[in-house]
């Protein structure tokens, strides 16, 4: 008889430690003091190895995207990216030296630095703010490289079965707040624990993509069913297109592509197809007219003419950028201004790119377009194509909510799906109990 991930022996998931850094995510709620506190912790876990610094980097993300209803604010901007860098720094220094070997580049890493390296080169030819835009680029790169890195170098580590539980924890928090409208301080859509409804509906598609790749989940297929149906209809609740759709695509390429059954697939397949038949027949009867009307609502936000109107401000702003410089672009992730540049260091340049192909044209051109797609394809070619709904939930939320160059904001959760990805498959451990000893 199978037992619980969680209640085996010999633990590898969760240990006395890791319940320790969960008591001191949820206390650093109460006070800024203890938010601070909580910074110098994450600092801490970092020495102790590399499965520690990714630990950290996913509790500092998820920490910074709490809502201000339910927990203090974590602190500035430049606090946070610190942290960042620095658990960053000893991913790449364990692995020097528990690898007994230089750091080795392949074609993904490879990928990623060029696209970096011309990013930065790019933003000094053109950008009204290009210290600030190389700095930016830094701390993309060095993080992006350190969850893959990192992730790599663990890989014996359940980390979907980590993120399961602990994400698991924070949506469980959510459902208990769908009746309470004090919570939703954007607008009366629904955010859960998380600080925007959009936020809460892209992570709740990455949710959902690590759902249906847990192997201990595929042993329970009800729960997991359960699990789904509530993720999408919270998801719903947000109103977040992007995270609905993503989430969508996700279990469409996981039964499409994946290694579930082939009676399985033509269940989600029929159903999928069903779904459509109903869309197309939505006018045709009264009784779901109404329900037609609650889909534009979603799909449209109030323009039932363009679904893309919501955008078209940063479309505008993008394409300005790149009309500047279609080679180069106009600065990667600072705003352009015409015969202006500043050489300071700014931490208060806002950008919303809106979509990351608008992103990657306006900021660094045609040339930053094809070293990205590079990069792109040499993820895809590197992992195992059975998993790739993990590649396509990743970029399809930053088609509509563009957070992939945010290590700040939570791209780090993206990263780590491409991690898994790119990750050989997991070797059978040994079994897993509740606790042992950190």
């Amino acid at each position: 008889m199978r037992r619980s991930i969680l209640k085996q022996d010999n633990a590898r998931l969760i240990t006395r430690f890791d319940v320790l850094i969960f008591c001191a995510f949820f206390v650093s709620f109460l006070h800024s003091a203890l938010a601070l506190a909580f910074l110098a912790f994450l600092v801490f876990l970092s020495t102790r190895g590399t499965k520690n610094c990714v630990k950290a980097l996913l509790l500092l993300t998820a920490r910074g995207v709490i809502s201000s209803t339910v927990a203090v604010n974590l602190g500035g901007s430049v606090l946070k990216l610190s942290v960042i860098l620095i658990a960053s720094f000893f991913i790449f220094i364990n692995t020097i030296r528990e690898s007994n070997r230089k750091f080795m580049v392949d074609s993904v890493l490879g990928s990623a630095l060029a696209f970096a390296v011309f990013a930065v080169f790019a933003s000094f030819l053109n950008s009204s703010y290009p210290i600030t835009a190389a700095f930016k680029i830094i701390s993309f790169i060095v993080p992006f490289i350190a969850i893959l890195v990192g992730v790599n170098e663990t890989k014996e580590y359940p980390w979907k079965e980590y993120f399961v539980l602990f994400f698991g924890i924070l949506f469980a928090i959510s459902l208990l707040m769908v009746p309470f409208a004090r919570f939703r301080i954007v607008n009366y859509d629904f955010q859960g624990i998380f600080n925007h409804v959009n936020l809460f509906g892209i992570v709740g598609a990455l949710y959902v993509a690590v759902l249906l790749y847990s192997d201990e989940l595929k042993k329970h297929p009800l729960i997991r069913t359960v699990a789904l149906i509530l993720m999408l209809v919270m998801i719903y609740l947000s109103a977040s297109r992007t995270g609905l759709f993503s989430a969508l695509f996700a279990i469409a390429f996981y039964y499409a592509f994946g290694e579930e059954s082939k009676k399985a697939k033509i269940v989600v397949i029929s159903m999928t197809a069903l779904l459509f038949l109903f869309f197309i027949l939505a006018e045709k009867t009264t009784l779901v007219s109404n329900v037609s009307g609650l889909i534009n609502d979603f799909i449209y936000k109030s323009n039932t003419k363009n679904i893309l109107a919501s955008r078209q401000e940063t479309l505008a702003i993008a394409k300005e950028k790149y009309e500047n410089s279609k080679l180069f672009g106009s600065g990667f992730m600072v705003p352009w201004i015409k015969n202006f540049t500043n050489y300071g260091m700014s931490f208060n340049l806002i950008v919303e790119p809106g979509n990351l192909i608008w992103a990657i044209l306006g900021d660094t051109g045609i040339i930053g377009m094809i070293l990205f797609a590079l990069l792109v394809i040499s993820i895809f070619l590197k992992g195992d194509k059975r998993n790739v709904f993990l590649l396509v939930t990743a970029f399809s939320i930053n088609m509509g909510e563009m957070v992939f160059f945010s290590s700040n904001n939570m791209a780090i959760l993206v990263w780590l799906l491409i991690a898994l990805y790119l990750s050989a498959p997991q070797k059978r451990v040994k079994p897993i109990r509740m606790y042992k000893k950190g």
